[in-house]
């Protein structure tokens, strides 16, 4: 389902590297965006990912601010009012 682990990162600005599963990791991270999406069982792309983006500040600060607008979308206020909506 639903990557709680990944939203809890997302809404504390980390950005996330993840494999791509069914039903979670794309409705969450856009990969180049907010984080990298990785084909699954590929753990020589997932480490290259998680590496490079320790190493680079600034891809890391922008996929941080990207992080906190995409937490935005899931927000107890834009819940509520999406729920309202619907």
């Amino acid at each position: 389902g639903f990557g709680l682990s990944n939203m809890e990162a997302l809404s504390n600005g980390c950005p996330v590297v993840t494999y791509d599963y069914d039903y979670g990791a794309r409705s969450l991270v856009e990969d180049g965006v907010n984080g990298y999406v990785i084909e699954q069982y590929n753990i020589e792309k997932l480490a290259e990912a998680i590496v490079s983006l320790m190493r680079d500040d600034s891809t890391h600060q922008q996929f941080s601010r990207q992080a906190f607008k995409m937490a935005e979308k899931y927000s107890k206020p834009n819940y509520i009012k999406n729920w309202s909506y619907a």
